[in-house]
C-alpha cells in the first residue's frame, strides 16, 4: 500500500496545478461551461479554495484541477491509481493542497511551498520596464525568459525583458522578444493550447504507471514549458518545471516520513522537525567525454565521431535511468542533465542512500571494462532541508543559499575525480595491472581507428580495421542521420527487424525508422527532434506496455555525400575523389569555389555557467524549479535551435556538428563555413539571451582533412582557452573567439570583417591594386611587434620599418594605390582603421583571412586558366 501511497503522491503533485492551464483558458468561474457540466466541483469550492477576508476564493485554479480529474476519470482508473472511496485519493491529494484535511495532503502543500515559496522571483523590474497588465493579469502575463532575471559577476540585469510565445515547443519557437513581453499572451492562445493538450492527453498509454508517467512528463514539457507558474511576481519560471520539482519533493517527503515517522508533524499544515533532512542533491558527472569522442585516428573517424558522441550521451542517460530505477522514482526527479553531468532531487533514506552506492560501484565497474579508463563516473549527494521564513536551505545545520548547496555538491563530486579507481584498485589489485585490465601488449589487433586493442576486429580494407566497438559507433552515426525514432527497452525486440545495440548496463538501445513503431513492447520510444514534437503515435495492440518520449539531438542531421552518407572530413573540406582515370589512381577535384581545401574544428561553450548557477539567482528566490527552467532553455539551444542554424543554406553541406548539448558546441566542416557558422551560433545565443553580458567563446583550429582529429580538436581547445582568457583594457574578461591563434573580442568580429574585404578589393586577382607582398610584410610586422627584451619590454622596432616600407610602395600616379596605403599605415601606426579604433591583433586575423581566401581564388584561378 506504501508504495502505491507514493505513487498516488507523486502523480497528485505532478498535476496539482494543471488547473492554472485550464483556468487561463476558460471563461470565469461563474461562466464555465464545464463548471455547469460537473456541478458538484462547485459546491466543492468551499472545501478546496482558502477565503479572502472579503469572502472571496482565493487560488480558484484547483477547481478546474478537480475539472481536469473529473474530465479524465476513467484513465486513472483504468491505470488502478483511483479510489473513489477513500479521502485520500488521487484527486482529494491534488486538489487540497491549499486547504489539506489530511497528512498525506500536506504532503503535496509543503512540496509546493519548497518548489515555489521561494522560487516567486521578487525583484524589481527596472524602471518604466513593467507592463501593466489588466485585472486578468493571470491570462495575460507570458512566461518571462529566465535570463533577463541573472545576476552576472554579482549585477542585476539591465536589460530589456523578453518572454516567450505561448504555443507547443518546437525549434521554431524558442526565442523570447520585448514584443511578446510588451503585448502578452490572451485566453484564446490559452484556449488554443488547452485544446490541444486535452486532446493528446486522452491519447496518453495506460498499460502501466511507468509509461503513463513517462509519456505524461514530456506532454507537460510540450506545452507547458511556455507558461508561468505564478503570475504574481515576474513569471520566469514555467509551469513545466514547477509542476515537476513540486511532485519530486512530494515523493521524496513521503518517502523520507516513511522512515522516519516522527520528522513531521501535522495540524492543518505539515512542519518539518529540528534536526530532519529529508531531501538529497545528487550530482553524477561522467568525466573525460569529450576527450574520448575525438580521440581517435583520422581514417574513419568522421563516420564514426557522431555514432562516438551520442553512444556517451545516451550512456549518461541510461545512468539516470537507473538510478531512477534504483531509488523508485522519475524524471520528475531530474533537474538538470547535460554535457555529461546531471542534477537529481531524491529522498534522503538510507534506502537510497545504500542503493546510490552500490549503483555508483557496479557502474564503474562496467565502465572500466568497456572503456578501461578513458572514461569515469563520479557521484556525490548532500542531504538538506529548506527553511521558508529565512528563505534559505540547511545544510549540516547551517543555513546556505541554494547557490552554497549547488556548489558543494558540485565540489563534493569533483574531489572523487582524484581518487578515481580507489574502489577497483583495492577489490582486484592483481588484475588492475594484468594484461586484462589494461590491455594486451601487443597480443590482440589493433584498431586503425581508436589504437587500441580489441578481441574482435573487422576488416574494412587492407590497411584499416576497426574493432567491435568503432564498427558499431560507425553503424549508429549512419543511422542518426536516416531515422527520426530511438527506441529504449530492457528486453531484445525481434519485431523490429533491426540491430539491437547492448548498453553499458540497464537496458538494450537502437534506432529505426517511423514505420516500426506500432510493433515495439514493453518500450520507451523517443523521437529526436528535428523540427515539431509529435511524438505520441496511435495505440495499437501490439504496442503494448510502450511509452513515449523525445529529446533534442545537437546533429540531428548530417552534410551529405551524392550517395547520401554522411560526408568525410575530405569531402567536409571541399575535396572529392573520383575514379576518372584508366588507372585507377584517384583525381582530386573541388566541390567549393577555391582549392584552399582545409577542415576547421570549433569549439565553444557559454562563459562562466557555474557562476550562473552558484550565484546568478538571488539568494532569497533561487529555486530548483529555476535551475530546471534555465537548464531547460539551455537545452533548447544548444540541443536544439543549433540544428537549425547547422540547415540554413551556407552550412548544410559543409559544417557538421559532433556534440552540442548543455553548453558545449564541438563542430567541423569547410574551415571558411565554420568561421560564419560560430559567429550567427554567438550572435543567436545573444538574441536568446537577451542581453550581452552572458556570452559565450569560441576557438577554432584550421587543418588539413589528413590532420589527426585528435591532434585538432586538442589545438581548438587551446584557442577556446586563449579565448576565455581574453581581457580588454576595460578588464572585460572572454566574450572572445581565437582564430588564427590569436584571441579577439566578439565586438571586434564586425571590424574584422570589414578589414577583410579592404584587402580582397585591393588585392582581387583581375585587377590588384595593391601587392600580396605588402600582405606578407603586415604579418612579419606582427611577429615582430610581439617579440620581448631581456627586460620584458616590446620589440618597437616594427613600426619604423612599418612606416619604411608603406612609404617605398606608394606610386606617382596611382592616387587609388596610395590611398589603400595610407589606410594601411594609419591602421598599423595610430591604430585606427577609417572611424574605428583597431588593435593590431585584430588587423593581424583579418590579413590573415582575406590571405586564405586570396589564396582559395588564386588557386582556383590557376587551375581554370590551365
Amino acid at each position: 500500500m506504501a508504495n502505491q501511497t507514493r505513487d498516488i503522491i507523486h502523480l497528485a503533485a505532478l498535476l496539482h496545478d494543471i488547473g492554472k492551464f485550464w483556468q487561463r483558458a476558460d471563461v470565469s468561474y461563474y461562466n464555465s461551461p464545464q463548471l455547469a457540466k460537473y456541478p458538484f466541483v462547485m459546491k466543492n469550492a468551499d472545501s478546496i479554495c482558502p477565503t479572502s477576508q472579503e469572502g472571496y476564493f482565493k487560488y480558484q485554479h484547483v477547481i478546474w484541477t478537480q475539472l481536469f480529474f473529473e474530465d479524465n476519470l476513467a484513465m486513472f482508473e483504468k491505470l488502478g491509481i483511483y479510489d473513489k472511496s477513500s479521502q485520500d485519493n488521487l484527486v482529494n491529494i491534488s486538489i487540497q493542497h491549499h486547504k489539506p484535511a489530511s497528512k498525506l495532503q500536506a504532503f503535496v502543500q509543503l512540496a509546493d511551498w519548497w518548489a515555489s515559496g521561494i522560487d516567486r522571483s521578487t525583484s524589481e523590474y527596472q524602471e518604466g520596464d513593467k507592463v501593466k497588465r489588466g485585472k486578468l493579469k493571470f491570462k495575460e502575463e507570458p512566461l518571462i525568459s529566465i535570463f533577463g532575471n541573472l545576476k552576472v559577476n554579482n549585477s542585476e540585469s539591465k536589460f530589456a525583458k523578453t518572454a516567450f510565445n505561448l504555443t507547443k515547443l518546437s525549434l521554431n519557437n524558442i526565442f523570447p522578444t520585448t514584443e511578446k513581453y510588451q503585448a502578452g499572451v490572451s485566453q484564446n492562445e490559452y484556449a488554443e493550447l488547452w485544446t490541444a493538450f486535452s486532446a493528446e492527453f486522452k491519447n496518453l498509454p495506460t498499460d502501466s504507471l511507468q509509461v503513463f508517467n513517462t509519456s505524461l512528463h514530456y506532454l507537460l514539457k510540450k506545452y507547458c514549458w511556455c507558461i508561468p507558474a505564478s503570475t504574481i511576481d515576474l513569471a520566469d519560471n514555467s509551469l513545466f518545471d514547477h509542476l515537476k520539482i513540486t511532485g519530486a519533493i512530494a515523493q521524496s517527503l513521503y518517502d523520507y516520513h516513511c522512515e522516519n515517522l516522527s520528522a513531521f508533524n501535522y495540524n492543518q499544515k505539515l512542519t518539518l522537525q529540528q534536526g530532519h533532512l529529508p531531501l538529497l542533491l545528487l550530482c553524477v558527472d561522467v568525466s573525460g567525454i569529450q576527450k574520448f569522442i575525438y580521440d581517435i585516428s583520422s581514417k574513419f573517424a568522421s563516420k564514426s565521431l557522431k555514432g562516438r558522441s551520442f553512444s556517451l550521451q545516451l550512456m549518461l542517460d541510461e545512468i539516470a535511468n537507473e538510478i531512477i530505477q534504483k531509488t523508485k522514482t522519475t524524471l520528475s526527479h531530474i533537474i538538470y542533465s547535460s554535457g555529461g553531468k546531471f542534477f537529481m532531487l531524491l529522498p534522503n533514506t538510507q534506502a537510497v542512500k545504500d542503493a546510490l552506492n552500490k549503483l555508483e560501484e557496479e557502474i564503474k565497474n562496467a565502465i572500466w571494462s568497456k572503456y578501461k579508463g578513458n572514461i569515469y563516473v563520479c557521484m556525490g549527494f548532500e542531504a538538506f532541508a529548506f527553511d521558508l521564513n529565512k528563505k534559505t536551505v540547511i545544510i549540516e545545520k547551517e543555513h546556505k543559499t541554494l547557490g552554497d548547496l549547488w556548489k558543494k555538491v558540485s565540489e563534493k563530486t569533483a574531489e572523487k575525480k582524484y581518487q578515481k579507481f580507489k574502489n577497483l584498485l583495492l577489490a582486484d589489485y592483481e588484475n588492475f595491472f594484468s594484461d586484462e585490465g589494461i590491455g594486451h601488449g601487443g597480443q590482440k589487433a589493433i584498431c586503425s581507428v581508436t589504437g587500441e586493442e580489441s578481441d574482435e576486429i573487422s576488416k574494412i580494407d587492407d590497411d584499416v580495421k576497426i574493432s567491435s566497438q568503432v564498427k558499431e559507433q560507425k553503424e549508429i552515426g549512419q543511422a542518426l542521420a536516416k531515422n527520426d525514432y530511438l527506441i529504449f527497452s530492457k528486453s531484445n525486440q525481434p519485431n523490429l527487424k533491426v540491430r539491437n545495440y547492448e548498453s553499458l548496463i540497464g537496458r538494450n538501445y537502437w534506432l529505426l525508422t517511423n514505420k516500426d513503431l506500432l510493433q515495439t513492447e514493453n518500450s520507451e520510444v523517443c523521437l529526436t527532434v528535428k523540427n515539431e514534437i509529435n511524438f505520441i503515435k496511435p495505440q495499437s495492440t501490439s504496442a503494448k506496455n510502450t511509452a513515449y518520449s523525445f529529446r533534442f539531438y545537437g546533429g540531428s542531421e548530417s552534410a551529405l555525400d551524392k550517395k547520401g552518407e554522411s560526408k568525410n572530413f575530405e569531402q567536409l573540406a571541399g575535396i572529392e575523389r573520383e575514379d576518372n582515370d584508366k588507372e585507377g589512381s584517384l583525381i582530386v577535384k573541388s566541390e567549393c569555389a577555391g582549392l584552399f581545401n582545409r577542415l576547421a574544428i570549433l569549439r565553444m561553450d557559454v562563459d562562466g555557467l557555474g557562476q550562473l548557477f552558484i550565484k546568478g539567482f538571488n539568494k532569497e528566490t533561487a529555486s530548483f524549479s529555476a535551475y530546471a527552467t534555465l537548464s531547460g532553455q539551455l537545452d533548447w539551444f544548444f540541443s536544439g535551435y543549433l540544428n537549425t542554424i547547422r540547415s540554413k543554406e551556407a552550412y548544410k553541406d559543409w559544417v557538421n556538428i559532433i556534440y552540442s548539448g548543455g553548453d558545449d558546441v564541438f563542430a567541423v566542416g569547410r574551415w571558411d563555413n565554420i568561421i560564419a557558422f560560430a559567429e550567427e551560433v554567438q550572435q543567436e545565443f545573444k538574441k536568446f539571451t537577451g542581453r550581452d553580458d552572458i556570452t559565450i567563446s569560441a576557438g577554432i583550429s584550421i587543418v588539413t582533412p589528413k590532420f589527426p582529429i585528435a591532434k585538432a580538436a586538442d589545438l581548438a581547445g587551446e584557442a577556446e582557452h586563449l579565448a576565455k582568457d581574453f581581457k580588454r583594457s576595460d578588464k572585460k574578461e572572454k566574450d572572445a573567439l581565437c582564430l588564427f591563434g590569436i584571441a579577439v573580442g566578439w565586438e571586434e568580429f564586425t571590424l574584422i570583417k570589414e578589414i577583410k574585404d579592404f584587402w580582397i578589393e585591393h588585392l582581387n586577382a583581375e585587377n590588384p591594386v595593391l601587392s600580396h607582398g605588402i600582405l606578407q610584410k603586415v604579418f612579419d610586422w606582427y611577429e615582430i611587434s610581439k617579440q620581448k627584451d631581456k627586460q620584458g619590454n616590446l620589440n618597437l622596432s616594427w613600426k619604423w620599418n612599418a612606416a619604411y616600407s608603406l612609404k617605398r610602395y606608394e606610386s606617382k600616379n596611382n592616387k587609388q594605390k596610395n590611398d589603400a596605403l595610407k589606410v594601411i599605415e594609419i591602421a598599423l601606426l595610430c591604430n585606427q582603421f577609417r572611424e574605428n579604433s583597431i588593435r593590431f591583433d585584430v588587423f593581424a586575423v583579418a590579413s590573415r583571412w582575406a590571405e586564405l581566401i586570396l589564396r582559395d581564388k588564386r588557386n582556383y584561378n590557376l587551375k581554370h586558366k590551365k
